[in-house]
């Protein structure tokens, strides 16, 4: 069984955490994958609902635990702005990028579904300096590619029509931004899952792991135990303590 944890540290930094696919190869002329028979997906906030329906919709048998309830921790807390444009440092822009991209094409796929929001993302200064700031940001956005351009203060009260803003010394406005209702994606992806069959159950709170030869094939609840190919931990913080039993260090760092 492999051990898959994700967790974001902070807003700066998106730690790739592990991934693992089982292969396995015959001798001769076909090489073959193997495809996990159980997977436990411990975490019902956005990347937990996320995984169990992306694995569901591929024909994997999914169990989805989830301690209390759905988008109880950092999910239900997010403010889950979909942007990229406060993104300085390349790879980071291009991964936000990415993920603008990611929630269009969710929400193709899911019939429009999702409680997503594309309206553009509108920034203003009131003083020199940070207004300088802002658009040699814009500027570099897009010399890379990114689609936003300066407003002026006719456009911003045409965009921003309840705004009070004051003095605007200079403002911008990126187009392809958007936000997102957390709790709500997780309501549809996890309904979605359990249409193509996957198990949800919470509150499920996972109190140990059953090892067999430095492997996990068992979780532990309160209500007994889930046999397992693959457990995945998606519990943000909690990852931690999970880890923990399964005797695997996973040091977190929290942020506000």
């Amino acid at each position: 069984m492999q051990v898959i944890s994700r967790q974001v540290i902070n807003r700066r930094q998106a730690l790739g955490a592990l991934a693992a696919a089982a292969a396995a190869a015959t001798y001769g002329r076909s090489v073959r994958a193997a495809t996990p028979q159980h997977v436990v997906v411990i975490g019902a906030g956005i990347l937990g609902a996320s995984i169990g329906y992306h694995l569901v919709k591929r024909g994997v048998k999914v169990t989805i635990l989830e301690k209390s309830r759905p988008s109880s921790g950092a999910t239900g807390d997010s403010f889950a702005y979909l942007n990229a444009s406060t993104k300085p440092v390349h790879h980071y822009f291009n991964l936000n990028l990415a993920g603008i991209a990611g929630w269009r094409r969710l929400q193709l796929e899911l019939g429009g579904s999702l409680p997503l929001q594309w309206g553009g993302a509108v920034y203003w200064r009131d003083e020199a300096a940070p207004a300088a700031q802002l658009l040699s940001s814009l500027q570099e956005y897009q010399r890379w590619g990114y689609s936003g351009h300066r407003i002026d203060e006719t456009e911003l009260h045409r965009l921003l029509p309840g705004a009070a803003p004051g003095h605007i010394e200079a403002a911008v406005y990126y187009d392809q931004e958007g936000t997102l209702d957390p709790a709500g994606a997780v309501d549809v992806l996890l309904a979605r899952a359990r249409t193509l069959g996957a198990e949800v159950q919470y509150p499920a709170e996972v109190t140990g792991f059953e090892l067999r030869n430095s492997r996990v094939v068992g979780v532990q609840t309160a209500h007994g135990t889930l046999t397992a190919d693959t457990v995945i931990l998606a519990a943000g913080l909690g990852c931690e303590l999970l880890a923990n039993l399964a005797g695997i260090k996973l040091p977190l760092a929290s942020s506000p």
